[in-house]
């Protein structure tokens, strides 16, 4: 597995001379980029898919979102949260789930590390029962999926890729 060995972090998005541009910056953005970046996050080796959830939801729903994870749990027969706190991440057998409570937003995050034929054929939210997504609390923000092959595996075709990426 290859990892990092340094992270580069720039605040702010620079034209070509260095200067910053000129947007409005919202009061609290520094505050909310390091609350995203506080967090570690899972460390896994390819081929692994990927869906990943953020949902808008008001802090006192909170308690919600940490009930719907130990129902889970209980499901899978997993040890549930600790209803204090706001990170959570475990094994699920077919899947991983990794949630994170932060101020105005929750994320989750499906894992499914297994080899793939066909990325995106049955993305990884796919193994979490449909019940239990429909009753996740907040409007969606983002909701993507990630497919990352091994290197060992032959590269697509400009073709392949095309009709992966089309809508």
């Amino acid at each position: 597995m290859e990892v990092a060995s340094a992270i580069y972090i720039d605040y702010g998005i620079k034209r070509p001379g260095g200067n910053l541009m000129e947007f409005a910056q919202y009061p609290e953005r520094l505050e909310l980029y390091n609350e995203l970046n506080a967090v570690a996050y899972e460390l896994l080796a390819p081929p692994f898919e990927l869906s990943h959830l953020v949902l808008m939801s008001e802090r006192n729903w909170v308690e919600q979102e940490r009930e719907l994870i130990n129902e889970l749990c209980l499901h899978y027969g997993i040890g549930p949260l600790l209803m204090q706190e706001n990170d959570f991440s475990a094994d699920f057998g077919e899947f991983r789930l990794r949630w994170e409570r932060h101020t105005e937003y929750s994320t989750y995050t499906v894992y499914r590390v297994k080899p793939f034929e066909m990325p995106f054929a049955h993305p990884a939210i796919t193994y979490v029962p449909d019940e239990w997504i429909a009753r996740l609390p907040g409007e969606l923000l983002v909701a993507t999926h990630i497919a990352l092959e091994d290197r060992s595996r032959p590269k697509r075709s400009l073709h392949e890729l095309a009709t992966l990426f089309t809508s």
